[in-house]
């Protein structure tokens, strides 16, 4: 079995702090997690601080009962959130783990996703010991699949009308890295 990252779990390099998030991010939340953003989130875009203190509950919850690690990204310099990178899916009996995040639009750009996933990429193969990495994209998202391939991740095929974005079907690209193809 993989092992789960929990409430206490933190990780750092020398940019960026990932953690759990907290009843205090919900401003930051709230601010970053505007419509443009939204767009390709499984989630409407967050309307008030409440909403968003609802979001980081229930991101609390899925850590709580083992089902997915969701975290903030920190810029350490700023102490800012810029946005959440997850495991969304443990995969035990194939011994892999699949990733999503997102980042607040005036981060967009600026190769911080890329240099985010690649360490949090690594940190999977090296610590939790995974075998494979998946990375799933809506196929219009340009941004997220750009990452998945700046990490060496491979396109393994595009799933048709997969995905529900709020009421519609969408395409869903999927990509797979093995350590071994993990670009540095």
């Amino acid at each position: 079995m993989i092992p789960r990252l929990t409430f206490e779990t933190q990780l750092e390099n020398e940019k960026y702090i990932l953690r759990c998030p907290a009843h205090v991010d919900a401003p930051a939340f709230y601010r970053l997690v505007n419509k443009e953003v939204a767009y390709f989130m499984s989630f409407d875009y967050i309307k008030d601080i409440q909403e968003s203190k609802m979001v980081i509950e229930k991101m609390r919850k899925n850590i709580h009962e083992w089902e997915k690690w969701d975290s903030v990204i920190v810029q350490k310099n700023t102490h800012e959130i810029i946005g959440c990178i997850s495991i969304c899916r443990y995969f035990d009996d194939t011994n892999a783990i699949e990733f999503g995040y997102w980042l607040g639009k005036e981060h967009w750009g600026k190769w911080i996703m890329t240099e985010i996933v690649r360490f949090f990429a690594n940190y999977a193969f090296s610590q939790m010991k995974v075998r494979k990495i998946i990375i799933s994209a809506q196929a219009e998202n340009i941004g997220s699949r750009k990452i998945a391939e700046k990490i060496g991740a491979k396109l393994d095929g595009l799933f048709r009308e997969h995905k529900s974005r709020k009421w519609k079907l969408v395409d869903i690209a999927v990509y797979s890295v093995f350590e071994n193809e993990i670009i540095q």
